[in-house]
């Protein structure tokens, strides 16, 4: 799973803040979803890359009711935000709460 992660970091976009991270979730049917940080150019409106793999996992079919790993890496330069924000949504959509694995790794981008 941290290597899906992984893979969603190096296609993060995050030209402004340099905060690339990717998430990757598995279901209990054994399919997995990812997505990595969208930077806006306004930065506000951004997406981080729980919230990408969330997107993704209900537009291919899945419910949040089917979560049971998940996973985050962020780049190891530049800053890292996203664990605490990535955390809290996960457990917000996800009974009983899912420990979110968490990872330091070189990314590509």
């Amino acid at each position: 799973l941290l290597a899906l992660a992984l893979a969603a970091a190096d296609r993060s976009s995050a030209p402004y803040s340099g905060a690339l991270a990717g998430v990757a979730l598995r279901l209990d049917d054994g399919r997995c979803f990812f997505g990595g940080v969208a930077e806006s150019a306004a930065y506000n409106p951004s997406l981080g890359p729980m919230q990408a793999a969330l997107i993704a996992l209900h537009h291919g079919g899945g419910r949040f009711s089917q979560i049971e790993a998940a996973a985050l890496v962020e780049a190891e330069s530049g800053p890292r935000p996203h664990r605490s924000a990535a955390s809290r949504l996960l457990a917000a959509v996800t009974s009983p709460t899912i420990d979110l694995d968490w990872a330091l790794a070189s990314t590509k981008a």
